[in-house]
């Protein structure tokens, strides 16, 4: 998003800020990008859970406002995540109009993975706040808009719905579907949400008959032996005709999708899938689950095919007729492709972004107006 809001005359500043992390500042793509430290308090980590969830969550927040205060940057809004609860200080504070941009709170992250359940409430009153004191909300789709409106975070407020831009440009070229082997991707972390178990069964039922197909899984994972992933949350899953990449840079990730015929996302829960958008930008076609927010727009462009999640039938059904048919996978990836170029290109979802920081400007300025005359009848 950052560098189609620098090509339309923005000044645009990305702070990031993690643990270990050098100081550092420089340009890139006509941004400028900061990047610090975690700032450390001593003995924070003891207050949470085993996993320090609730306490990163504190400090990430306190960490970034320190750090943007000292850049003495004069920002028009600040724009941040909910996961991570960065910023839970800007819209407590509400010195500056404030957009909270809706990822994937911790409450559903930690639907799938392991924490104790007070840790996990204990960084979702942060994201909470972050989000129910915002000037204006977004989220990438109307999936987890609902998700979290229904926890009551937004106070029966607006959430605009506003995808994600993917730099088309970056994916084309390379071979058509039906100049590809009958390779199936996948791209992301090798985790219990993403489910890619379920991925890899939907490949042993399909080379029963079809011994020539594979999979390909990109993304970082735990080894187990041999080299394999550790999968512990699953009963069991089948490795059988599946290759390994581990993590890779993103600069070699068009290559690699270039070189499947269709892409797959099984996940259990996936806000916003990037990665199936960038692989419809390949021109390839994508089959993700219902629980999916990228579902609605597959089916709408007609780009693949949305199945039920944890059924690796249903995957291996869908999946099937794009392996056989190169024709039918070229026909489809092409309609995906047009569809990321024509509605989710950057100037276009820039054009929109700009009209909710415009929002926010306006509800700042009520919100100060409204307390400038509660403090002066006071």
């Amino acid at each position: 998003m950052a560098p189609a809001l620098a090509n339309r005359g923005h000044d645009v500043h990305v702070l990031s800020s993690a643990a270990g992390q050098s100081s550092s500042d420089y340009q890139e793509d006509g941004i400028s990008i900061h990047r610090r430290p975690t700032i450390r308090i001593k003995g924070l980590y003891r207050l949470s859970g085993r996993r320090g969830l609730m306490a990163s969550r504190m400090l990430a927040g306190v960490s970034a406002f320190i750090h943007s205060r000292r850049l003495k940057v004069p920002y028009d809004v600040i724009e941040y995540p909910e996961w991570g609860a960065e910023g839970w200080m800007f819209a407590l504070l509400r010195q500056t109009p404030t957009v909270a941009h809706l990822h994937t709170p911790t409450f559903i992250i930690y639907r799938y993975n392991d924490a104790s359940a007070s840790d996990v409430r204990g960084a979702s009153r942060f994201e909470r706040i972050s989000v129910s004191r915002a000037d204006a909300v977004s989220a990438p789709s109307q999936m987890v808009a609902n998700d979290v409106a229904s926890e009551g975070w937004t106070e029966r407020r607006t959430i605009r719905v506003i995808p994600y831009p993917v730099d088309w440009r970056r994916w084309r070229g390379g071979p058509k579907a039906s100049e590809t082997d009958p390779v199936v991707q996948f791209s992301g972390r090798l985790e219990m949400r993403k489910a890619p178990e379920i991925l890899m069964n939907a490949i042993g039922i399909l080379r029963r008959d079809l011994p020539q197909v594979t999979g390909c899984f990109v993304g970082a994972y735990m080894p187990g032996s041999k080299g394999t992933p550790l999968i512990s949350w699953a009963s069991s899953y089948n490795l059988e005709g599946c290759s390994f990449i581990g993590h890779v840079p993103r600069s070699d990730l068009p290559a690699i999708v270039q070189r499947c015929r269709v892409f797959a996302q099984p996940s259990l829960y996936e806000n916003y899938s990037v990665a199936a958008l960038e692989a419809m930008a390949c021109g390839r076609p994508v089959v993700v689950t219902s629980k999916s927010g990228v579902a609605g727009f597959v089916a709408r462009a007609g780009a693949g095919q949305v199945v039920p999640a944890e059924d690796p039938q249903a995957l291996a059904d869908a999946l099937r007729p794009f392996l056989t048919n190169p024709d039918h996978a070229a026909e489809v990836g092409a309609r995906a492709q047009s569809a990321v170029m024509h509605e989710l290109d950057g100037t276009r979802i820039a054009e929109l972004r700009e009209s909710l920081y415009a929002e926010a400007i306006r509800a700042h300025g009520s919100k100060r107006s409204v307390s400038a005359t509660e403090l002066s009848s006071s």
